[in-house]
């Protein structure tokens, strides 16, 4: 199974949201990390034949997705950031509809929707209407949607949001244990979410596609631009001024320990430490105050 994107590009008059992003995809996870305005979500539209692209191509299977857009959407589920719903729908309800949208029969459709009701822990929410869940269940809810059709692309826009840890937890699960047969594409703003369960992570800064790679390779790439260090508190004013702190957690009344972004050490008692993708995230994404 592969999803080919060749040289993708969507413009709105004088914006360019995607731009020349090319990637090759195949079976497994992929974390999407970029700031707000990337492009993120506007890319997952154009996966999803939202979108028309303005240029270039999306394969699935070697053929043109827009060109065979009811057989790819077969093999498709999409949770966006906001998913819509029928407020006086019960959860199974909703969930019924959909496979039938989804073109499965009324037995496999009420069969699916009780399996995906115990998977997202909704399974005693059933018979509740929509517009009387929390926001986290609404949320599984939706994740529910995006699986009712058992989809080989699995596009998720901020899934994890409004989840507690525990749920989020849940979730990490779920998708980690599908993944085997599927190409599965999340965006999450919870760098953690991510690092948990994709198998690589593209970044995308201003609609184009900078760094793919496997977890634990792709922070290799800022290894020596990590650093911690123990100071005063009348100190961390001056290298908080001088250099990107990330992290600032005070020890004692005096005393703060500081993670710094630099290429240069920035004070003789620092020490470079391993990286995390969130510091990678945060190394691409704050240009301005590395200047």
């Amino acid at each position: 199974m592969e999803l080919l994107i060749d040289n993708l590009t969507k413009s709105f008059k004088d914006d360019i949201a995607v731009d020349q992003f090319s990637v090759k995809l195949t079976n497994g996870i992929y974390g999407l990390l970029g700031a707000t305005g990337a492009g993120k979500t506007t890319l997952m539209k154009l996966i999803c034949t939202l979108q028309k692209p303005t240029s270039g191509t999306i394969k699935y299977n070697e053929k043109e997705i827009f060109e065979s857009t009811e057989s790819y959407c077969e093999a498709l589920g999409y949770l966006p950031q906001n998913f819509g719903y029928y407020p006086n729908f019960t959860a199974l309800e909703f969930l019924e509809y959909i496979s039938l949208v989804k073109g499965l029969s009324l037995n496999e459709a009420k069969k699916r929707s009780l399996y995906l009701l115990k998977a997202v822990n909704l399974e005693d929410k059933k018979n509740k209407k929509i517009k009387k869940l929390s926001g986290g269940m609404k949320q599984r809810l939706g994740i529910a949607q995006a699986l009712i059709n058992d989809p080989q692309i699995l596009i998720l826009d901020e899934p994890t949001a409004g989840l507690d840890p525990k749920e989020r937890a849940s979730f990490r699960n779920l998708i980690s244990s599908m993944a085997k047969n599927k190409i599965i594409i999340l965006s999450s703003h919870i760098v953690s979410d991510i690092e948990h369960i994709a198998d690589e992570i593209l970044i995308m800064k201003s609609g184009r596609l900078i760094k793919k790679g496997k977890p634990n390779e792709i922070t290799k790439t800022i290894d020596k631009f990590i650093w911690e260090c123990e100071t005063t508190i009348g100190k961390a004013k001056y290298i908080t001024d001088k250099f990107y702190v990330i992290d600032m957690k005070q020890t004692d009344n005096e005393t703060v320990n500081l993670r710094i972004i630099s290429e240069i050490k920035p004070v003789e008692s620092s020490v470079q430490v391993k990286p995390t993708l969130e510091d990678l995230y945060l190394y691409y994404f704050a240009e301005e105050k590395m200047k």
